[in-house]
């Protein structure tokens, strides 16, 4: 994050006043924000996010970005008040604990009033959407063994309020990383609900470690309560059968990278089968093709309905495809590493099922022309030239250190610009993954990038009107 020095306040007066704007809301002592004291500044945003009011928690945000560079707390600190403000167990999802990993993953390299606008942004959206509490629940009497056999019975016949009972009770008799080392294949175990089991499940991999105890039993209670929406449905009948493929495989494989294989699984992906595709992933890892290869496959076919379809449902192709590739490479055995893969294989095609989305890896460019603009980023949002399929051809034209320059300012634009969760998560997602895309694939990642980017213009009045620096 940026590391400009902090700006002289008057702290404490800063407080009285969000006191006397929340008509008698009580602010917490404030605790400088620091290398040693990462943890109480945690606490704090936490107790004003989910106990103050709009312009208490914004002004108190505001205050501490402009004190000091600490994003990655403000960040940590939204998604645990989300998770207690906003239900996750319903359609509609918790999409702000979701996107607080999209905007962490922006911020490198932006301005700082961008990065600090951003996360207000968040913080303002909490607000709209959190209306919910997360009741209490104390854990019940059992020990480990008796606590993992009934948190996955829990699971396994889909009862919403035992299994989140059972993750309480599991985390008291061992610790939260031990529940959630039983919770995470059941994150992959459902594509129903576009994949966002797996997205909140592959937050949590990476958040958890970060946060103290009980902040870490809100987010399991959160995350495994979001398992069960809808119930039983075909969109989880291959979980059984990866579990199955994926038990005895070897390490993946690190040299084999053929066009056969490549031809093989493009094939599977692209067909009508789900669990087709599930076992030709598991099949290409037994032979020793390398997950890398496996993956872009699949980046491929998600890029592939992203920019075929256009609507927010099949731009969760792309980002639930990056978060269990996040999952995968999290995992510790061949099997934890496996199972994302061949779960998203099975995905790509219900994702598909929407239409048949042409292949881009067999995308001409011919005489094409670029659009003047100021930037590579203008010119391929330009539609006033040509038809809406030439967005998606002039990616393809760039050069690679043009496309280089082009992510920069795809950057830039979505973290400054973006107003829908939706494609600040793609946009995030996109820019991640570009660094390890093939030749092929990167040019369509950032081609369903394009088909929900913001056009170049003022900014958004939902952004103009928070806080500024």
């Amino acid at each position: 994050m940026s590391n400009r020095p902090p700006e002289p306040l008057d702290r404490r007066q800063f407080l009285g006043d969000c006191a006397r704007l929340a008509a008698g809301t009580v602010c917490c002592p404030i605790v400088t924000a620091g290398a040693d004291q990462p943890r109480e500044l945690l606490t704090e945003l936490i107790e004003v996010l989910t106990a103050g009011d709009r312009d208490t928690a914004l002004h108190r945000v505001a205050i501490e970005l402009r004190a000091a560079p600490c994003h990655d707390i403000a960040l940590d600190a939204v998604a645990v008040a989300a998770a207690m403000r906003i239900r996750s167990d319903v359609p509609a999802f918790n999409h702000i604990a979701l996107a607080t990993h999209a905007v962490r993953q922006l911020l490198p390299d932006v301005e700082p009033a961008v990065a600090d606008r951003r996360v207000l942004w968040l913080v303002d959206r909490l607000y709209r959407d959190g209306g919910w509490r997360q009741p209490a629940l104390a854990p019940g009497q059992a020990n480990a063994n008796a606590a993992a056999t009934a948190l996955r019975a829990a699971l396994d016949d889909w009862q919403t309020d035992a299994a989140e009972q059972a993750v309480a009770t599991f985390a008291a008799a061992t610790t939260p990383a031990a529940c959630f080392d039983v919770l995470r294949e059941y994150g992959l175990r459902c594509h129903q609900n576009l994949g966002h089991k797996a997205i909140y499940t592959a937050l949590l991999a990476e958040l958890l470690p970060r946060l103290p105890p009980a902040q870490q039993v809100v987010m399991l209670r959160s995350l495994v309560r979001s398992f069960m929406i809808h119930g039983r449905s075909e969109r989880g009948v291959t979980f059984a059968a990866a579990r199955e493929a994926v038990a005895d495989l070897p390490a993946g494989g690190v040299a084999i990278a053929d066009a056969t294989a490549r031809a093989d699984m493009l094939a599977a992906l692209r067909g009508n089968d789900p669990a087709n595709a599930m076992r030709q992933a598991a099949r290409s890892w037994r032979r020793g093709i390398t997950p890398a290869a496996l993956w872009d496959c699949v980046l491929l076919t998600a890029a592939e309905t992203s920019v075929h379809d256009g609507g927010d449902a099949a731009l969760h192709a792309v980002t639930s495809a990056e978060a269990m590739l996040r999952l995968a490479r999290r995992g510790g055995t061949p099997a934890e590493q496996a199972l994302p893969l061949v779960q998203a294989s099975a995905w790509q095609v219900l994702f598909r099922r929407r239409g048949n989305p042409p292949p881009l890896d067999t995308v001409a460019v011919g005489d094409i022309a670029m659009p003047s603009g100021a930037t590579w980023l203008e010119r391929c949002l330009d539609t006033t030239a040509g038809s809406p399929r030439d967005r998606t051809v002039r990616v393809f034209a760039l050069t690679a250190a043009q496309r280089v320059e082009f992510s920069r300012q795809l950057r830039t634009h979505v973290a400054a610009a973006a107003t829908d969760v939706h494609h600040v998560k793609l946009g995030a997602a996109v820019l991640e993954l570009l660094p390890q895309a093939a030749v092929i694939t990167a040019p369509a990642l950032l081609a369903a990038a394009l088909q929900h980017v913001p056009e170049p213009g003022p900014l958004a009045p939902e952004l103009t009107q928070l806080p500024a620096r």
